[in-house]
C-alpha cells in the first residue's frame, strides 16, 4: 500500500513543464521610410530548446516635440507578425525603433512585467535604429515685399528632392496664387500673407534652479512672444499649413 501511494505522488512530477531559460530578441531591425509613413520589420528569432515560446513584440518609439523627449510602446500580437506601418509621422523629425519579444509564460531568473492587463516577460532590446521622411518639397520665407498697388508679396524659397539632392529656386507669390516656378510644381496654394505677426517659441535657455539647498546651472525649455513673418497655403492634400519665417 505504501508503494502505491509513492507512485502516485511521484507521476505527476514526470509531466511538469520545464521553466523556459531564456526568450530569444528579434533580428535585422529595419526602417523603411514612405511618403507618409515609416515601416519597421524584423526577423522572427531563433528559438533554442529551452527557450520560451514568443507571444509578440513590444515595439518603443522615440522622438521630439517641442524639444520635449516623448515615447510610445506598441504591443504587436502573434509570433509570425514581423512588421508595423507607422502613419503617425511627421516630415523632418527623427524618429527611433527598437523592438523586443515577449512572452506570457515563466523565464527563468526573469522577472514579469505589467502591460496592458497581461503578465509578460521581455527579451532584451534591439539595437535601435533611426529615420526620418524626406518631402519631395521644401519652402522657407525669405522675405516680404509690396507691388505697385500695395499688394503683399511673400518671397519664397522652394526646394525639390531629385536624385538624392536638394534643387532649390526663389519665387514671388501673392495671395490666391499656386507656389511654383518652372520644373517646381508641388500644387501648393498661398491663402494669406501676414507681414508681421507674433506668435510663441520656444527656447532653450541656462537658468539658476533650486535643487533641494543647492543652486545649479540647468538648460531649461522657456517660451517667448517674437514678432515675424508668415503664410499659410493650402497643400497637395488640402492640408492648411502655416509657415513662420522664424
Amino acid at each position: 500500500m505504501k508503494k502505491l501511494v509513492l507512485m502516485a505522488l511521484f507521476i505527476p512530477c514526470l509531466f511538469a513543464q520545464e521553466m523556459a531559460q531564456e526568450i530569444s530578441s528579434p533580428t535585422n531591425l529595419e526602417l523603411t521610410m514612405g511618403k507618409k509613413s515609416i515601416k519597421v520589420t524584423w526577423e522572427i528569432p531563433e528559438v533554442p530548446e529551452n527557450y520560451a515560446e514568443i507571444s509578440g513584440y513590444l515595439l518603443m518609439k522615440t522622438w521630439k516635440e517641442d524639444l520635449k523627449t516623448q515615447q510610445k510602446v506598441i504591443q504587436i500580437q502573434g509570433k509570425n507578425k514581423t512588421s508595423y506601418k507607422d502613419t503617425d509621422v511627421e516630415n523632418e523629425v527623427n524618429y527611433s525603433y527598437k523592438v523586443c519579444s515577449f512572452t506570457a509564460n515563466e523565464v527563468k531568473g526573469k522577472k514579469a512585467i505589467s502591460f496592458l492587463e497581461q503578465k509578460i516577460v521581455l527579451s532584451p532590446f534591439t539595437k535601435e535604429k533611426t529615420g526620418q521622411i524626406i518631402p519631395k518639397f521644401k519652402i522657407r520665407i525669405l522675405g516680404m515685399a509690396k507691388d505697385r498697388n500695395g499688394e503683399n508679396i511673400a518671397i519664397l524659397g522652394l526646394k525639390k528632392w531629385e536624385k538624392g539632392k536638394w534643387l532649390q529656386v526663389t519665387c514671388q507669390v501673392k495671395e490666391g496664387e499656386y507656389i511654383k516656378a518652372p520644373n517646381f510644381d508641388p500644387k501648393w496654394k498661398l491663402l494669406k500673407i501676414a507681414p508681421m505677426v507674433k506668435r510663441k517659441k520656444i527656447f532653450v535657455v541656462m537658468r539658476r534652479v533650486l535643487v533641494g539647498q543647492q543652486l545649479i546651472v540647468r538648460k531649461v525649455n522657456e517660451a517667448r512672444l517674437i514678432t515675424t513673418s508668415g503664410i499659410r497655403y493650402l497643400d497637395e492634400e488640402g492640408k492648411i499649413i502655416t509657415l513662420f519665417s522664424r
